[in-house]
């Protein structure tokens, strides 16, 4: 029985369901939702998990198959995320030994922060962006074209040091859209922020950078596990996660497959 994902589990699969029935009628779209309902509220051996979430990434590839793209990863790269093919290819020819290398960062709650706080980074926000701290499950923005108002909203429940580059990180999304009269596509907007987060952290010290880089480590992991598992799902999805099953428990790769990709795929080009 694999590790409960969400409080409420059973409604949300079931939400999800309808959603995805919604915004397509196809047999394809009907058997993700059982698939991801039949998951959630798994019960038997973790073999038949591990079966079940081999069928959801081949439901999820013919379902890109009859948008007219190779798989689910071809979708996301070129289409939802439209990553240039020369990142990409070097993205995936790379052993990315730098975070080998670097496998002892120091932890963000761990490092200096050099006279950074929350309260001082948000009075330096533009008049038109507006600051939210809340009960959110991540970091994000919300741009209003017709009023030029960006509102950035970042989780209260994280450690302070955390919340402050996430509020970076999304400054830098807001710097990028009054900054540009062009829209950007998500892999250009997700580059320009991390651009601008890890110049400003640089400039404060390099241990500093290196603790904020060490939180996007899950990013190229599951990236990684996306970009074979997709690629070819019949393979042993237990030694592609590095001979371990937390692939199972992972929210992001169940319900959410490629939000990684554009993060790791940006912070990879902009450091290599």
């Amino acid at each position: 029985m694999t590790k409960k994902l969400y409080n409420g589990e059973a409604t949300i699969a079931l939400n999800f369901m309808k959603k995805v029935i919604a915004y397509n009628d196809s047999k394809e779209s009907k058997k993700l939702a059982e698939l991801l309902g039949k998951f959630l509220n798994h019960k038997g051996p973790k073999s038949e998990l591990v079966e079940v979430f081999r069928e959801i990434i081949k439901v999820r590839n013919l379902l890109s198959i009859n948008l007219g793209f190779k798989n689910q990863l071809d979708l996301n790269l070129n289409k939802r995320y439209q990553v240039p093919k020369v990142v990409f290819e070097k993205y995936r020819n790379s052993s990315k030994i730098f975070f080998e290398e670097h496998s002892l960062f120091k932890k963000i709650r761990d490092v200096d922060m050099c006279g950074l706080t929350f309260s001082g980074l948000s009075s330096t926000a533009d008049k038109n962006t507006t600051i939210h701290r809340g009960d959110y499950d991540h970091a994000s923005y919300k741009y209003d074209g017709q009023k030029s108002a960006i509102d950035i909203f970042i989780p209260k429940g994280v450690h302070e040091n955390q919340a402050i580059t996430m509020l970076i990180h999304e400054l830098g999304h807001a710097k990028a859209i009054i900054g540009n009269k062009i829209a950007l596509t998500q892999f250009e907007a997700e580059k320009s922020a991390y651009d601008y987060e890890f110049n400003f952290l640089k400039s404060k010290s390099q241990d500093l950078f290196l603790a904020d880089l060490d939180q996007y480590k899950s990013c190229f992991w599951r990236t990684d596990f996306e970009i074979e598992a997709y690629t070819n799902p019949d393979q042993d999805l237990f030694v592609l996660s590095g001979n371990n099953d937390k692939y199972l428990n992972d929210e992001k790769l169940i319900m959410k497959p490629f939000t990684d990709l554009p993060h790791a795929l940006a912070i990879f080009d902009l450091l290599f």
